[in-house]
């Protein structure tokens, strides 16, 4: 045979080869091209999407409510090139005046909270002493120690709200109502100065079955200060008040007015 006609099936075979190649290349190939676009259209979006939620979620402890923190960082990333160093630097901003905003509420809510304390003191203090100088006593002085005892002992009834005395060194007086019914301190105090009709001062005695212990303590001669708290109960028990005296009244064998 001669080599002429080995040659001619050998380049028949060589043919059929390298078509089949590049008939199977061009189907990686197109494989390929089919894959790889879905690969950076998922990545990205998670990226910009977990950006924002950062000043959203923390703005106060975020590094855009530091002073500076576009210079040290933001820029840095190349962020202010996508125009998001504009909007941290005013999210920042809002986030700064929120914090303000914030403060300036807390800090008129305590004022209004410290007004109203001082109303509930002053009418205290000014009904106990309307009672006193109708008796010639001299006026108490408010004393904080007693308000804080008054304030504790209340806190520890919540639970039951039991107008139980404490066994504390001080004079004391009690008084309970219900939720919804409107008991100012004024009123708590007049209820217990109208006990005097109750009181007999030439035998120093209760009229029997009465009471009349309330205002012979906040007429007690002896006393100098006064210290008064109001506490709600839990489960809607109602309210406590509790306000307490030193030096202590109510000697057995002793009058108000000695």
């Amino acid at each position: 045979m001669s080599s002429s006609s080995l040659y001619h099936p050998f380049c028949l075979f060589l043919s059929s080869l390298i078509l089949l190649l590049l008939h199977f290349s061009g189907d990686v190939l197109s494989v390929a091209v089919t894959v790889s676009p879905n690969v950076p259209k998922v990545a990205p979006s998670k990226a910009v999407a977990s950006r924002p939620a950062t000043p959203k979620t923390v703005p106060c402890r975020a590094a855009a409510c530091r002073p500076g923190a576009s210079k040290a960082g933001a820029s840095k990333a190349g962020a202010s090139k996508g125009g998001a160093s504009k909007g941290g630097a005013s999210r920042g901003g809002a986030s700064r005046a929120g914090a303000a905003r914030g403060a300036i509420s807390r800090g008129a809510t305590r004022a209004v909270n410290i007004r109203r304390r001082n109303k509930q003191l002053m009418e205290f203090l000014n009904a106990h002493n309307i009672a006193r100088v109708a008796s010639g006593a001299t006026n108490l002085k408010w004393d904080l120690d007693l308000a804080r005892y008054a304030s504790n002992w209340a806190k520890q009834r919540m639970s039951d709200c039991k107008m139980t005395h404490s066994d504390g060194p001080y004079g004391e007086n009690i008084f309970w109502y219900q939720n919804g019914m409107n008991w100012p301190p004024r009123k708590v105090v007049t209820k217990w100065v109208e006990e005097n009709v109750n009181y007999n001062r030439v035998t120093n005695t209760c009229a029997p079955g009465k009471m009349c212990g309330h205002y012979t303590q906040i007429i007690w001669r002896t006393t100098t200060t006064v210290g008064c708290a109001r506490t709600k109960c839990n489960n809607n028990l109602g309210f406590l008040v509790v306000c307490e005296y030193a030096p202590s009244g109510n000697f057995e064998g002793e009058t108000p007015f000695d």
